[in-house]
């Protein structure tokens, strides 16, 4: 046992070493308070950090009174130390092995710090390139009156079926511009600012932390939109969002669910009450939650493309966004669904895992057909990543057996 502690305190004092000389992490460091940090092994050991914007990083043996404590056994520190496991990855609520301790702040500043140290990465290297845009006038801007408030729809006109699609949680629907310029011709194509976030106002009762108000707003914006019936395309969140479409609103004729699933309690509460925080910066304490979850065959403009959407993150929009999401419990709806469903999942996604991707279509058990798609090198946002390999899920849904020949603008 004894063997085991040395080795393993030894393993974070190197990380402690390289993260010393780090530039990058220093200059975050910087514009942080002074904070300490205790880390535990549960098979016995004990190490420390203490982060100064002054001194840098420097390991100290123990820390009676720290501000964060981490703890994990053997197993879970060798999956972080070995570069296996994000150390996001590893304090997350559903997925995670460590114990974390302290107080909100202090987590939120120290997650790009920690994940800096363990796991090689603050999440925000590489040059921030722009992302690739459709060509000017493929895509046009159009705002709908509803009830509750004024809705933002990126449009695309074309000749084929109708398809809405839903962004991921926080972000809004420039999420799509790649695929619906891949797609001009094909579809005609909506892509709404779910409310509050984009240019879409907050509904008149506030921002929408439930999953089935916010499968209302979208039915009511597919009603001032005129849409007769449409394919329903939506990631992450939106995904979630586009199965329960498809079970709760008739004129829905296909679910294309990338990383969507029927219960998703990824998120703890701790991570929610940072999100509006006032001493927390919202793209500080995400950048490397979001980065994490990319997968390996994303290029640089695909990153940089994720890295802008959390640096403009709405604290109140994702607040609510992953308030609905981490309560998302749609089991009982599945069921319902009758029409076409393809289960889209990036391999390379942790927080969305093939369990969860597995349980979700046992109980679709109505669909006229259902396919599971699990992609290779892709993460949590396909249609950012990979969106041709996007385009061509959506081609084979609309061309599924069940489905209904009227569907059209």
């Amino acid at each position: 046992m004894g063997g085991m502690r040395d080795e393993w305190k030894r393993r974070v004092e190197l990380a402690l070493a390289r993260a010393a000389d780090d530039e990058k992490l220093l200059r975050v460091i910087a514009q942080l308070e002074p904070l300490t940090a205790r880390f535990e092994l549960l098979e016995g050991g004990v190490t420390g950090v203490r982060i100064d914007p002054l001194t840098g990083v420097t390991a100290i043996a123990d820390v009676p009174d720290p501000d964060v404590v981490i703890s994990g056994d053997a197993r879970a520190w060798n999956e972080v130390l070995s570069g296996e496991t994000p150390y996001v990855r590893q304090v997350n609520v559903k997925h995670g092995r460590f114990s974390a301790q302290g107080s909100v702040a202090h987590s939120a500043w120290l997650m790009p710090v920690f994940s800096a140290i363990f796991s090689g990465g603050s999440g925000s290297e590489g040059e921030l390139e722009s992302p690739p845009s459709p060509a000017p006038g493929v895509v046009h801007g159009r705002y709908l009156r509803l009830t509750g408030g004024q809705a933002y729809v990126d449009v695309v006109v074309g000749e084929g079926p109708a398809v809405l699609l839903i962004h991921t949680a926080g972000r809004d629907a420039r999420q799509w511009h790649p695929l619906m310029a891949a797609l001009a011709g094909e579809f005609a194509l909506y892509a709404p600012d779910l409310p509050g976030r984009g240019r879409s106002e907050a509904d008149a009762d506030g921002y929408l932390d439930d999953v089935q108000r916010i499968a209302e707003w979208l039915m009511a914006v597919a009603d001032a939109l005129e849409l007769g019936s449409y394919v329903v395309a939506g990631c992450s969140l939106g995904g979630n969002l586009a199965l329960l479409l498809g079970a709760v609103d008739p004129r829905v004729q296909g679910v294309l669910a990338l990383q969507g699933a029927d219960l998703t309690p990824t998120i703890s509460a701790a991570s929610l009450a940072a999100m509006d925080h006032p001493r927390i910066s919202l793209p500080h304490a995400n950048m490397n939650f979001t980065m994490s979850l990319v997968g390996s065959g994303a290029g640089d403009r695909q990153r940089a493309a994720l890295r802008r959407g959390v640096d403009t993150l709405n604290a109140p929009a994702q607040l609510a966004d992953l308030s609905a999401y981490t309560r998302c419990d749609i089991r009982d709806r599945m069921a319902e669904i009758e029409c076409p469903v393809i289960l889209f999942r990036g391999e390379d996604d942790w927080v969305v895992d093939s369990g969860m991707i597995a349980a979700t279509a046992s109980r679709i058990v109505n669909a006229s057909t259902l396919e599971v798609r699990s992609v290779p090198e892709v993460g949590h946002f396909p249609h950012v990543e990979q969106p041709e390999l996007v385009a061509v899920a959506l081609r084979d849904l609309v061309g599924a057996p069940g489905r209904h020949p009227g569907v059209s603008v």
